[in-house]
């Protein structure tokens, strides 16, 4: 990953640490990538593949060697040392912070989630060690495995969830939502559906459908909400309208409401030409209806989603949608984690705002209407 700055190719700051490659090259011989007597690749090599400079590369090899990890060769190279699994797992062990991630068991299959998880693992400090809880219900009766460990909650909006956990906490960082009570870094959901509403009406989108949860849902509560109220919002304000179809929150993976909603937006009173989903789940559903009723999209209908999900780029025809800033949220954590190993009273409140990914579900129907 690379930035300009005045005209000059750097490594990004973040990326381009020892402890970023260290971590990385410890997962790989712990996951039997680089097995005991293998061969490793060349500093040059190394440095292109974990995208570092060669002096990180060399710092790292050169900080393995000295534990035993690996072992010089004269004329041959380095080789992955007999005991190199042993030593990580010990220095893994001895971390200075402890830091788990806590959300419930519904997210383990949220890529989201997943991404922001897997980019903290690649670029936190080597003295942080990171494991993950699956709770669905927190009581202050809870026996938690940690003791004043740095807890990360993801999706929990419950006040007396968070409570439980900020007092079995050394700090608690809110992810994924704007708190006033706790330390947070969340995407700015509002701002997000902000976009969706400019670049529909920009395409000349006066009149969208929505697809909204009756009640709050377990994983998309508070996201949801808030990206249509911006949607809502912009969209008013810009002279446009927005129709709003109810699902109920337990029926959100059931077919026959989106069959239903199909149906609403698409009589002939109604006259919408872009359906607005609040996420790129909800997009997948409204293709396959779309689809089913014979029209195309976006020749006789527009749809704009939210997330960048995996598959939203590979989808007939490619969705336009809000990227969630996942990357960029895994970052900032692992910025103010790697802060907070240094100064433990620093506050932590930052919103990422999230970018349109122009693709091709939306025409411009500006010069038509």
């Amino acid at each position: 990953m690379f930035i300009y700055r005045k005209n000059k190719l750097t490594m990004n700051p973040i990326t381009d640490k020892p402890s970023s490659m260290s971590r990385k090259l410890s997962r790989e011989i712990t996951g039997g990538i680089y097995r005991a007597g293998t061969k490793l690749p060349g500093e040059r090599k190394l440095s292109e593949y974990f995208n570092v400079s060669r002096n990180t590369a060399r710092i790292v090899l050169k900080d393995f060697e000295q534990a035993g990890i690996i072992e010089r060769r004269p004329r041959s190279g380095a080789y992955v040392s007999e005991s190199a699994v042993e030593i990580i797992e010990k220095r893994i062990s001895s971390s200075v912070l402890q830091v788990f991630f806590v959300m419930p068991v519904c997210q383990q299959v949220n890529p989201l989630i997943l991404s922001i998880f897997t980019t903290f693992m690649d670029y936190a400090d080597s003295r942080v060690k990171s494991n993950i809880l699956f709770l669905n219900k927190i009581t202050g009766d809870l026996s938690l495995p940690w003791d004043n460990a740095v807890i990360i909650a993801f999706a929990f909006e419950d006040a007396e969830s968070l409570k439980v956990l900020e007092s079995r906490a050394q700090k608690l960082i809110v992810i994924n939502k704007k708190s006033f009570d706790y330390n947070y870094i969340a995407p700015d959901n509002y701002a997000g559906g902000c976009l969706m509403a400019k670049y529909l009406l920009e395409n000349g989108h006066y009149n969208v459908g929505c697809l909204l949860f009756k009640q709050r849902h377990v994983a998309y509560g508070y996201d949801f909400n808030t990206r249509y109220q911006g949607l809502k919002n912009t969209l008013e304000k810009g002279g446009g309208n927005l129709d709003v179809f109810l699902i109920p929150s337990k029926r959100a993976e059931n077919e026959i409401e989106y069959k239903k909603a199909a149906d609403y937006f698409f009589s002939k009173d109604k006259g919408v030409t872009a359906i607005a989903c609040l996420s790129d789940k909800m997009s997948m559903y409204m293709y396959s209806e779309i689809y089913s009723l014979g029209l195309i999209i976006p020749d006789q209908i527009s749809v704009i989603g939210f997330d960048d999900q995996y598959y939203s780029q590979f989808t007939c025809p490619p969705l336009t949608t809000v990227k969630f800033p996942a990357e960029a949220l895994g970052i900032k954590l692992v910025n103010c984690i790697n802060e907070y190993i240094d100064d433990r009273t620093k506050s932590i409140e930052e919103e990422i705002v999230p970018m349109l990914i122009n693709r091709q579900s939306v025409k411009n129907i500006s010069n038509i209407m």
